[in-house]
């Protein structure tokens, strides 16, 4: 018997025990021949894995055969470019090694001798110089941190809304109407919390055509949480293009949020746009730092592309603070509730014993995203991870695989809601 993950189980295999849903619901008995219509059943129930009879899994792994028949250059290639994107990660790490195969096989579908130094460059950017190091700017002095989060803080252009939602949350007496007339206030922010409401990230069966409603069936707390990560996308202008594209630092943003919420629906927690909105603004600080200090953050680019450290470990070096813990300071003096401020604090903290489950998972979220290369905050390099961190959402290893299928579509439709609609706002 060997337990896989559903995206690696082929039509004709056979169950060798039985496969029921997370309620307990019998989908297939034991000994059953799975087809191609139980594999989509079974994903629209969230099945994540299954126990195949042995030798029946010996039979399937296309994608596996599709990389060990891989042209020789070009299996060199991908191999090199996978152990520079996890040279800070431990390979002897069992979830390490999962997250580089999966790279591997996504990218091995569509590579060929044509575009691979496509992918060489989308990965590791422009050629640097090897040498380069970071230059302080001359009379640089580290910052003091609750200096530069006041700061900060203040120069913030977030809107009005983003402040009476915060007002709101404080309110046991709020009412969906009420909600909605807060979040009326602003057309933009309105207009795309309906459409994500209406999109693949809910699925409901029928369309949400009020922000009444969509408080009502989405919940409360859940629609106040979404409005305030929506507010804060909309408020960090004037980056420059050259250091990082905003595209790509809300895609991986985003990408952040739907892994950790598809992983939180595994884990069976409530409130899953709570760890949705804490993906979505983990990064803010980086954002922050690029604001106030530019050409220090693109020399640190560079740094980091040519030697094996994260741009986080640079940050801690260069200013004794990393935009972790500066993003949960920023969003703590701007009274966000705590569980989002520490989740966005401390996703970069190794083996912390007393993470809570949502910072665990924003945690394994960002590390899968940058396994799968969606977007880019900054930095080039998966983080670091370790087993002990995984075994920590008590979750298998088997759910990767689904975990990545999942996750695209609905990414590619928020980045779409989130920030291109408010790109053509501007």
């Amino acid at each position: 018997m060997t337990i896989i993950s559903i995206e690696d189980i082929e039509p004709g295999m056979l169950l060798a025990s039985e496969m029921r849903t997370r309620q307990g619901r019998l989908l297939l008995p034991s000994g059953a021949r799975v087809t191609q219509e139980h594999l989509k059943i079974a994903r629209i129930w969230g099945i994540t894995e299954a126990d195949i009879a042995d030798g029946s899994h010996a039979a399937g792994k296309s994608q596996q055969r599709s990389l060990e028949n891989l042209d020789p250059e070009l299996k060199k290639t991908l191999n090199t470019l996978t152990e520079w994107r996890f040279a800070c990660c431990d390979s002897e790490q069992a979830v390490v090694r999962r997250l580089k195969t999966l790279f591997k096989l996504q990218e091995v579908q569509n590579l060929s001798r044509k575009n691979v130094r496509e992918m060489v460059d989308r990965y590791r950017g422009p050629k640097v110089d090897a040498s380069a190091k970071p230059r302080l700017p001359e009379g640089f002095r580290r910052p003091e941190f609750d200096e530069m989060v006041r700061t900060q803080a203040k120069l913030a252009s977030l809107p009005d809304v983003f402040h009476e939602i915060v007002e709101v949350i404080k309110s046991p007496t709020s009412s969906a109407s009420h909600i909605a007339e807060v979040i009326s206030k602003d057309a933009s922010i309105s207009s795309r919390l309906l459409r994500l409401v209406n999109s693949s990230f809910y699925g409901f069966m029928s369309k949400v055509d009020t922000l009444t409603r969509a408080v009502a069936v989405a919940g409360t707390v859940e629609i106040t949480n979404l409005t305030m990560g929506i507010a804060v996308t909309s408020s960090f202008k004037d980056i420059p293009p050259e250091i990082i594209d905003m595209n790509d630092f809300w895609e991986h943003s985003i990408a952040v949020g739907v892994v950790a919420r598809i992983l939180a629906t595994q884990t069976g927690m409530p409130n899953l746009e709570k760890v949705f909105v804490g993906g979505l603004l983990h990064d803010i600080g980086r954002l922050t730092f690029i604001q106030s200090y530019p050409g220090l953050l693109k020399d640190m680019l560079v740094w980091e592309a040519t030697r094996p450290v994260t741009l986080h470990q640079l940050e801690k070096k260069v200013f004794d603070f990393t935009h972790a813990r500066l993003g949960g300071g920023l969003l703590e003096e701007w009274k966000v509730p705590e569980g989002l401020c520490s989740m966005v604090a401390n996703h970069h903290a190794q083996n912390n014993s007393k993470d809570t489950l949502d910072t665990v998972l924003i945690k394994a979220a960002d590390v899968i995203a940058h396994s799968l290369g969606y977007g880019r905050s900054g930095s080039r390099r998966v983080p670091p991870f370790t087993d002990y961190e995984w075994e920590n959402t008590g979750l298998s290893m088997n759910i990767l695989p689904s975990v990545a299928a999942q996750a695209g579509n609905q990414i590619r439709d928020l980045a779409r809601i989130i920030v291109m609609e408010h790109d053509h706002a501007v």
